[in-house]
């Protein structure tokens, strides 16, 4: 199943062994009563969407492989 995230928090404990990663969607928070093209600013929530807990070798790899992949997107990029 895919599900949408835009934000993250990240912590690791203090023997760096286990990370947790919280994955949230930042939503427009839309009240009841307001107006269409309103001039104000929208606030927004955040929900929960998942959370992610690994060893410190396996959150290693995640940003290896992140790295690499962002990595190869940008060599391709300039290269056009």
């Amino acid at each position: 199943m895919q599900m949408y995230t835009n934000q993250f928090t990240i912590a690791m404990n203090s023997d760096g062994t286990e990370v947790m990663i919280n994955f949230s969607q930042s939503v427009p928070k839309v009240p009841g009563g307001v107006k269409t093209g309103a001039a104000s600013e929208m606030p927004t929530e955040h929900i929960p969407v998942s959370t992610l807990v690994m060893t410190g070798q396996c959150a290693q790899n995640l940003l290896n492989a992140l790295q690499e992949v962002f990595s190869k997107y940008n060599t391709n990029k300039s290269e056009k």
